[in-house]
């Protein structure tokens, strides 16, 4: 899956960056320049997502970070019981 996904917008770049030079050529349609730096972007930032989705390590973190965000103060409690109103 993860050399599936790269190699998918790699092609997509790399196509972009051969087919659209000659077919733009000199004509005023420069701005279509744009899309195969935008693919050459997207490329960059999809290789570094899919090898940050694939690290079990970062996958770890991120679990025991979202784990600790989603509790709050009052699921806590105060010391780590549960607060009650009679002491």
């Amino acid at each position: 899956m993860q050399f599936a996904s790269m190699a998918a917008f790699y092609s997509i770049s790399w196509l972009s960056f051969r087919i659209l030079p000659p077919l733009v050529g000199d004509s005023p349609q420069v701005w279509l320049f744009g899309i195969t730096t935008l693919f050459v972007l997207l490329n960059s930032w999809s290789n570094a997502f899919v090898y940050l989705i694939n690290n079990a390590e970062i996958k770890k973190t991120l679990r025991k970070t979202i784990k600790k965000g989603t509790q709050t103060s009052w699921t806590r409690g105060i010391g780590g019981r549960q607060a009650s109103s009679t002491q």
